[in-house]
C-alpha cells in the first residue's frame, strides 16, 4: 500500500500562487524527500540546482517556480504527525543553519499547537457524547418513575376496590 500525505494548510505571502485545497493527498512515492524527513524526523533542505536531489522532486519544485525547499518534520508526543515545506522563490536565498533551527523551533511550537487542538476536539467530542448519554438515562428513568408512578396507582386503585367490596358487600 502507498503512503500519503494530506493537506491540511496551505499559505502563501503572494496572492497570485494558487493554493492546495484541503484535504489534498499526495503519493509519497512522488515525493521522497518528504518520506525522509517523515522517516528521519529532521529538517531537509533542496536547492533546484542540488544534482543529489530526487529528480521528480526537483521537476516538481522548477513546475511551481521554487528555488529551495526546506521540508521540517511536525513532532508531538514523540510521534510525526505532519510537515512544513518553506518554499523561496530566490535563487539567491540561502537558509542559513540559525534559519533552519528557528524554523525548527517554531515547526515544534506549531506541532505542540496542532496538537493540543486535536486532544482539545477529542476531549469536547467525549463529553458531548457523556452529555448525550446522560439524557438518554435521564430520559428512561423519567421514564421508568411514570410506569412505577403508573404501577403504584393501578395498586392503589386495586387496594380501593377490595376496601369499596368490603364495606359495601
Amino acid at each position: 500500500a502507498s503512503q500519503s500525505v494530506e493537506t491540511l494548510v496551505d499559505f502563501s505571502l503572494d496572492p497570485k500562487k494558487k493554493q492546495e485545497a484541503v484535504g489534498t493527498t499526495f503519493a509519497l512515492d512522488h515525493h521522497p524527500a518528504t518520506l525522509t524527513v517523515l522517516e528521519t524526523r529532521e529538517p531537509y533542505l533542496i536547492r533546484y540546482d542540488d544534482t543529489s536531489a530526487d529528480a521528480a522532486e526537483l521537476a516538481l519544485m522548477k513546475q511551481n517556480g521554487i528555488r529551495v525547499l526546506l521540508i521540517l518534520p511536525l513532532i508531538a508526543r514523540d510521534e510525526v504527525i505532519g510537515i512544513v515545506e518553506l518554499c523561496d522563490e530566490e535563487v539567491r536565498h540561502q537558509f542559513t543553519e540559525e534559519e533552519i533551527r528557528l524554523a525548527s523551533s517554531l515547526a515544534a511550537q506549531a506541532a505542540v499547537a496542532v496538537e493540543n487542538a486535536r486532544l482539545y476536539a477529542q476531549a469536547q467530542a467525549e463529553i458531548d457524547e457523556r452529555v448525550r448519554a446522560e439524557k438518554r438515562a435521564t430520559r428512561y428513568l423519567n421514564q421508568q418513575l411514570i410506569v412505577n408512578q403508573f404501577a403504584l396507582s393501578l395498586g392503589q386503585l386495586t387496594a380501593l376496590d377490595d376496601i369499596y367490596k368490603e364495606i359495601f358487600e
